[in-house]
């Protein structure tokens, strides 16, 4: 039984990895396939812009997703990879602003509320996030 405690933290540690690993990978095929599709099938311009900035942000959600392991693999020192995922998610903040200025072209005003209302979140996020990782990254480097 000493063996299976051993074992098992690791296995789950590796299966949460590749589970974000794959996600990552997924998120970035989902955003650029469907980037193609929007500009391809989309003839209204308001949907076709709030698609895109959609499909942005889904990209870079995989990005983030696919980033340590990335780093692992191309030996980024600890602090490009700290301004890597900041850039990410700064980029994702601009994106949920652009989002919001996009989604006031929406007559439909429940559809426009909601999308305001995702568009807020998620660049509250996005900006929360990117205070937190500096703060904790030096949070751990003085510890």
């Amino acid at each position: 039984m000493f063996h299976v405690m051993l074992v098992f933290p690791v296995l789950v540690i590796m299966a949460m990895a590749v589970s974000a690993l794959l996600f990552g990978i997924f998120a970035l095929i989902a955003g650029a396939l469907g980037g193609a599709s929007a500009a391809l099938f989309v003839k209204n311009k308001a949907v076709k812009r709030l698609l895109f900035v959609g499909l942005s942000i889904l990209t870079f959600v995989g990005l983030i997703c696919a980033l340590p392991v990335v780093a692992v693999y191309a030996q980024f020192s600890e602090p490009a990879l700290t301004f890597s995922a900041v850039a990410a998610v700064l980029c994702i903040g601009i994106l949920a602003g652009i989002g919001m200025k996009f989604s006031a072209a929406i007559k439909n005003r429940a559809v426009k509320t909601i999308l305001m209302v995702i568009f807020v979140l998620l660049l509250a996020a996005a900006l929360s996030i990117a205070i937190f990782i500096p703060v904790v990254r030096h949070m751990l480097i003085s510890a």
